[in-house]
C-alpha cells in the first residue's frame, strides 16, 4: 500500500464521519441546526432549525429560540421561531453574536408530544452548514498519519523498530511531565477561572466592535381614573358542617339493616342502622341469674342480721339486769352494815346496862327480876348483832353472784355485738352484690337497646364506613351525617388583618367549581395562633342547593370598607419592597412605585413615580398620591424598564378596567405561576376587551382557550394577544391553556 492511497483512506474516514449540520434531540423530537450565513459572523444572524418526528417533518409547533454565550447574560430575550413557507418542519430565529467566542442555542419544542428543550453548541466564525467532526476525531487522523509516515520511512529506509528505546527511563519522565503539564493546563482553564470569564482561545477571538442592541420594550398602559373601591381581603379557607354526628356502635354485633349511602338525608331520631344482638342474650339470661341469687343472698344475710341484733338485745337486757341486781346487792349491803352497827351499838348499850343492872343488884337495888330481864335484853342485842352480820355476809354473797353476772352480761353483749357486725357486714356484702348484679343486668338490658342507632340531628350522610353483615365492635364508626343548611364558612386572616375585620363585615365566598354566596361574617375568633400569626373568621350561610359541601376548599372576600371617587390604577401595576402576602390587601405602610409613560406616542419614555396606597379590592388599587387622573400607568411588561427607557404601547389606551366605560378592559399575564389574575369579575351587557401577556416559557400558555365561547387564540412570547369578547348576560365563563393545566375564570354579573 503506498502512501497515496493511505491519505486517501484517511480523507474517506473524516468525510465519512462529518456531519451536514449539527444534530440533536428534544424530547420525542429530532432538530438539526444551520444558520444563515452559513459562517456566523460577529453581529446577527439567522438560526434555521428543521423539526421532525420518526423522521417525518413536523408543523404546527411552537419552536423558540434563546442564544447567550455561556456566564454572560446581556440582555438576551427568547425568540419565537417563524415557520418557513414551502419547506415543512423548517423555522427561522433571529439570534444575535455581539463578540467573537462560543455560544449556546437553546431550543424549545412545543408541540403534540408536549415541551422538550435541548441545546447547541456553536461558536462565531464557525461553518455549522460544513458540519463539525467529534471532538476525538482529529488527534485521532493526526496520530494515523504519523504512524503511516513513520512506518513508510522506516521501510524505505531499511530500518528495524526497536520498541526497547522507548522505554528509556528519560523518554518516558519527559513525556509525564508533558502529560501532567498539559492536564494542569486543561484543570485551571476549565475549574479556576472566574465565572463567565473566557477562555485564552475566546478572549484572542474576541470583538468589542458590535455593542448589544438597544430594544423598546412593548407594555400595556392604562390610564388612572376615578372611581368605585371596596377594599376586599382574598383569603381560602374551607366549609364545614354546622354540626357533624358520627353514628358510632356502642355494643357488640353484626350490621344487619343499614340503607342509606352516602348523599342520602336523614331527619333527627330516624334509626340509621339495625344490629343484630343475640350473642348478647347469654349474657343477659347470666346477669338477670346473678341478680337473683345476689337477692337471695341479702335476703339471707339480712335474717341472719336480725337474728344476731335480737341476740344482741338479749344479751344488753340480761346485763341490764345483772347491773340492777348489782345494784340492789349493794343497797342490801348497805343496809346490812347499818343493821349491824345499829345491832352493835344497841349490844353496847344493852352490855353497859345490864354491868349497871348487876352493880344495883349485888348492892340491892336491882330486884333479880330486873336484873334477868336487862340480861335477856343484852342476850337479845347480841343476836340481832349475829342476825344483822349474817344479812351483811348474805348481802355481799349477793353482790359477788350479781358481779359475776354483770361480766357473764357483759362478755354476752360484747360477743353479740361482735355477730351483729359481721351479720351487718355481711349483708352490706350482699346488698353490694346485688346492686352490682342489678347495674349489670341494667347494662345488659341497656347493650341489647343499643341495637337500633338514630339520627340525632337532620342532615346528609357524609361517610359509609361498614356495611351490612360487618361485626362490628364498641366505638366503630358506621356513618357519618353533617348538618350542611346552614354551613359554616371559615378562613384564617393574617394577624396584620385582624383590626380591620369584624362580625357583621360581608362577605362573597365561591367554590372552584363556580357559584358565589353572599352574607356577612358571624365570628371573629378573639386569639391568634402563635405559630402562624393567623385568626380565624366564620360565616355562616346558607346552603339549600349545596353549593358548598363539607372540607371543600373556598375562596372568602372580606369588605372591609368603601370609597366613592377613589383614583384606581390596577394592583398588577404596583411594585413593592415588601411583597403582599397571598390573599391579602397590599401593605400600607411599605414603599410602593409604579411606571408610568411621559411623552407622546411614539416617544414614550418610563418613569419611576412613588406612590402612596389606598383601600384595594384585588384587582384595583386607590392611589392616594403620586399620581393625576389620566396618568397613564405601565400595568404589564415593566420588568426590564428602566428610568426614561423608550416604551411601546402593546394594547389601546383608554379603556375602563372594570365596566367603568363602554368597553370593559383587563390585562391578563400568563407565567409560570398561571394566570394573574385567574378570577375576573365583568359587569353584565358590557362588552369586555381582554389582554393576554406571556411573559416567560417557563409554563404551557402557548394559547388561551374559551370553550363556552369557541374562542382559541395563541399567545406568543412577550406578545399581547387581545381576546375581544361581546356582551354577556350574568354567567360563569371559564378559560384555560391549551393544555388544560391552567385555568381561570370570569364571573359576568
Amino acid at each position: 500500500m503506498n502512501m497515496r492511497r493511505a491519505v486517501w483512506i484517511l480523507f474517506l474516514l473524516l468525510a465519512g464521519v462529518a456531519r451536514a449540520a449539527l444534530p440533536g434531540a428534544a424530547g420525542h423530537y429530532d432538530l438539526t441546526l444551520t444558520t444563515d450565513p452559513a459562517v456566523i459572523p460577529v453581529g446577527t444572524a439567522e438560526l434555521v432549525i428543521t423539526v421532525s418526528l420518526d423522521d417525518k417533518p413536523l408543523e404546527g409547533v411552537q419552536v423558540t429560540t434563546f442564544t447567550h454565550m455561556p456566564g454572560m447574560r446581556m440582555g438576551e430575550r427568547p425568540e419565537t421561531a417563524r415557520p418557513v413557507a414551502g419547506q415543512p418542519g423548517v423555522y427561522r430565529a433571529r439570534a444575535a453574536f455581539p463578540m467573537g467566542g462560543a455560544y449556546q442555542v437553546q431550543v424549545t419544542v412545543s408541540g403534540p408530544h408536549g415541551t422538550a428543550e435541548t441545546t447547541f453548541s456553536v461558536a462565531t466564525g464557525e461553518d455549522v452548514s460544513a458540519g463539525r467532526f467529534p471532538g476525538w476525531i482529529l488527534p485521532t487522523a493526526v496520530g494515523l498519519i504519523l504512524l503511516v509516515l513513520i512506518a513508510w520511512r522506516m521501510r524505505v529506509t531499511g530500518q528495524r523498530l526497536e520498541p526497547g528505546r522507548f522505554l528509556d527511563r528519560q523518554v518516558l519522565g519527559g513525556l509525564f511531565l508533558i502529560g501532567v503539564m498539559l492536564l494542569g493546563s486543561v484543570l485551571a482553564v476549565r475549574h479556576f477561572r472566574r465565572p463567565g470569564s473566557m477562555t485564552p482561545l475566546e478572549a484572542q477571538v474576541m470583538e468589542m466592535d458590535m455593542p448589544a442592541p438597544v430594544g423598546v420594550t412593548p407594555v400595556v398602559l392604562v390610564a388612572a381614573r376615578r372611581g368605585p373601591v371596596e377594599e376586599v381581603l382574598r383569603y381560602t379557607g374551607q366549609a364545614l358542617p354546622l354540626d357533624e354526628q358520627v353514628v358510632t356502635a356502642r355494643t357488640t354485633g353484626v350490621v344487619e339493616w343499614m340503607p342509606f349511602y352516602l348523599g342520602d338525608r336523614v331527619t333527627r331520631g330516624q334509626t340509621l342502622a339495625r344490629l343484630d344482638t343475640t350473642l348478647l342474650e347469654p349474657r343477659l339470661a347470666a346477669s338477670r341469674a346473678a341478680e337473683r341469687m345476689a337477692e337471695n343472698t341479702r335476703s339471707l344475710a339480712e335474717g341472719e342480721r336480725l337474728r344476731q341484733q335480737a341476740e344482741l338485745e338479749r344479751a344488753r337486757a340480761q346485763s341490764e339486769a345483772a347491773r340492777a341486781a348489782r345494784e340492789v346487792a349493794a343497797n342490801r349491803i348497805l343496809a346490812a352494815e347499818a343493821e349491824v352497827q345499829a345491832a352493835l351499838a344497841e349490844q353496847d348499850y344493852r352490855v353497859g346496862f345490864l354491868a349497871r343492872s348487876r352493880e344495883l343488884a349485888r348492892e340491892g337495888a336491882l330486884s333479880e327480876e330486873e336484873l334477868q330481864r336487862d340480861q335477856a335484853e343484852a342476850a337479845g342485842a347480841e343476836a340481832r348483832v349475829r342476825a344483822a352480820r349474817a344479812r351483811l355476809d348474805e348481802a355481799r354473797a349477793g353482790l359477788r353472784q350479781a358481779e359475776a353476772e354483770l361480766a357473764a352480761g357483759g362478755a354476752l353483749v360484747e360477743a353479740a355485738s361482735a355477730a351483729h357486725q359481721v351479720a351487718a357486714g355481711r349483708l352490706g356484702e350482699a346488698e353490694a352484690g346485688q346492686e352490682m348484679a342489678r347495674s349489670q343486668s341494667a347494662a345488659a338490658a341497656a347493650e341489647r337497646g343499643y341495637s337500633e342507632l338514630k339520627a340525632a340531628l337532620d342532615g346528609v350522610v357524609t361517610e359509609r364506613a361498614v356495611s351490612p353483615g360487618t361485626l362490628v365492635q364498641p366505638g366503630q364508626v358506621l356513618l357519618r351525617v353533617a348538618r350542611v343548611d346552614p354551613i359554616r364558612l371559615q378562613a384564617n386572616v393574617a394577624e396584620r388583618d385582624l383590626e380591620e375585620v369584624q362580625v357583621g363585615n360581608r362577605v362573597r365566598v365561591s367554590r372552584p367549581g363556580g357559584g358565589t354566596v353572599e352574607g356577612r361574617l358571624s365570628a371573629v375568633r378573639p386569639a391568634v395562633e402563635p405559630a402562624s400569626r393567623q385568626g380565624l373568621v366564620e360565616a355562616v350561610l346558607p346552603n339549600q342547593e349545596n353549593r358548598f359541601l363539607p372540607g371543600s376548599y373556598v375562596a372568602m372576600e372580606i369588605l372591609t370598607r368603601r370609597v366613592e371617587k377613589a383614583l384606581l390604577v390596577p394592583t398588577s401595576a404596583l411594585l413593592s419592597r415588601v411583597a403582599p402576602a397571598e390573599g391579602a390587601s397590599v401593605p400600607q405602610d411599605s414603599r410602593t412605585w409604579v411606571w408610568v409613560a411621559r411623552g407622546q406616542a411614539p416617544e414614550l419614555r418610563a418613569r419611576r413615580v412613588q406612590v402612596t396606597l389606598g383601600p384595594s379590592d384585588g384587582l384595583h388599587t386607590a392611589i392616594t398620591s403620586g399620581l393625576a387622573e389620566g396618568d397613564l400607568v405601565v400595568a404589564s411588561g415593566y420588568e426590564n424598564l428602566q428610568d426614561e427607557g423608550p416604551v411601546v404601547e402593546a394594547t389601546p389606551r383608554g379603556l375602563a378596567e372594570s365596566g367603568g366605560g363602554e368597553v370593559q378592559a383587563v390585562t391578563i399575564r400568563v407565567s409560570s405561576r398561571g394566570f394573574t389574575p385567574a378570577r375576573l369579575e365583568l359587569q353584565a351587557g358590557v362588552p369586555a376587551r381582554l389582554t393576554f401577556l406571556r411573559v416567560d416559557e417557563q409554563n404551557c400558555g402557548t394559547e388561551v382557550v374559551f370553550p363556552s365561547l369557541g374562542l382559541r387564540r395563541d399567545l406568543p412570547l412577550n406578545q399581547p394577544v387581545v381576546v375581544e369578547i361581546p356582551p354577556q348576560g350574568a354567567q360563569k365563563l371559564d378559560f384555560s391553556c391549551g393544555m388544560d393545566m391552567l385555568k381561570g375564570q370570569v364571573l359576568v354579573r
